[in-house]
């Protein structure tokens, strides 16, 4: 008899060590796959919590295997960054800030007189916003061959736009930096890029409750002819 309960002893002994084994090996799986999901999340999509950590959207990933293809497709883009170089102007243009914080470059001034408020107008623009890896095409209107239409001071609009073209001349080409209080202070606001990708990143750079800080909005504009210009 005591044999026998030395035995279930070692018995029950081996099991638990066994299944111990078995929890441990399954936690750290689920904890390395959760993490890929994490970093993959954060470096496709980048949901940023308040604290700089990548955060998840609402939606469950089904099975390990779609863990494993999102992680995958993350490692791809820390590979290959969506970067997109900003067309290149000279350098001896000047830089002129306004007193709102606006920032820009007269490429080319056009002729005749400034838009007032209230005027209808129409631009071409290249959006871009910033990363680590630079600047970030989100919408560019020559993708659609239309041009962004819009009404100078339109509260709709957001404020940074409307200064902006408020002192350009029909056929001028400018480069603006507008920051973030003179961008999108309301969601609502536009110009918004279209396509669903490029919206995303807008959305987590402009429209993240959970972002304390949001980076700079690039805007090349060409501006059109207009009515009393």
């Amino acid at each position: 008899p005591t044999k026998n309960i030395q035995r279930n002893a070692s018995m029950a002994t081996a099991m638990a060590s066994s299944q111990h084994s078995v929890r441990s090996r399954s936690r750290l799986s689920c904890v390395a796959v959760a993490t890929a999901l994490v970093f993959a999340f954060k470096a496709k999509w980048g949901f940023v919590a308040s604290d700089g950590s990548a955060q998840l959207p609402a939606p469950a990933v089904a099975c390990r295997r779609e863990f494993l293809a999102v992680a995958a497709a993350g490692a791809m883009a820390i590979r290959a960054p969506a970067a997109h170089a900003v067309e290149d102007i000279p350098d001896n243009l000047p830089t002129v800030k306004t007193k709102s914080g606006l920032k820009y470059i007269d490429v080319k001034v056009g002729t005749g007189n400034n838009p007032k408020p209230g005027t209808k107008v129409r631009v071409d623009y290249s959006m871009y916003t910033f990363n680590r890896f630079g600047p970030i095409m989100l919408d560019r209107t020559k993708d659609r061959n239309e041009p962004y239409s819009f009404v100078v001071g339109n509260t709709s609009i957001i404020e940074g736009l409307s200064e902006a073209v408020s002192t350009m001349k029909a056929g001028g080409v400018r480069r603006v930096t507008i920051p973030a209080p003179l961008a999108y202070d309301d969601p609502t606001k536009e110009p918004q890029p279209k396509a669903f990708d490029t919206y995303q990143r807008f959305k987590n750079a402009y429209l993240n409750p959970n972002r304390n800080t949001k980076p700079d909005l690039l805007l090349d504009l060409r501006l059109y002819s207009f009515e009393g210009s």
